[in-house]
């Protein structure tokens, strides 16, 4: 059972929320060993999207083997969203 809060404190200084707000930018940072974690909380976050194809996931990746790229690719077949993988490997940065 949930209680109404009952009327909230209105800031007059606050603009009201674009109707419209475009894409929803979200990252995620993991390597192989938490590619499942990682897998489960963009479907989660899929699933529970209102509008899933405004959610593009820019996803860090290190030492991801090519069976979990794909399995996390797949998820394009289920959900309209956009998968941007990043492959640190190939970075200088993070070069060893």
């Amino acid at each position: 059972m949930f209680r109404d809060p009952g009327q909230q404190p209105v800031d007059p200084g606050a603009r009201p929320a674009p109707v419209n707000m475009g894409r929803i930018e979200i990252a995620l940072g993991f390597d192989d060993n938490f590619w499942a974690p990682a897998f489960a909380t963009i479907r989660s976050v899929c699933l529970m999207a209102a509008a899933p194809q405004r959610l593009r996931f820019h996803l860090l990746c290190q030492g991801l083997s090519d069976a979990h790229r794909s399995a996390i690719a797949k998820l394009n077949e289920e959900h309209p969203v956009e998968l941007v993988f990043i492959d640190l490997d190939q970075s200088a940065i993070f070069a060893e």
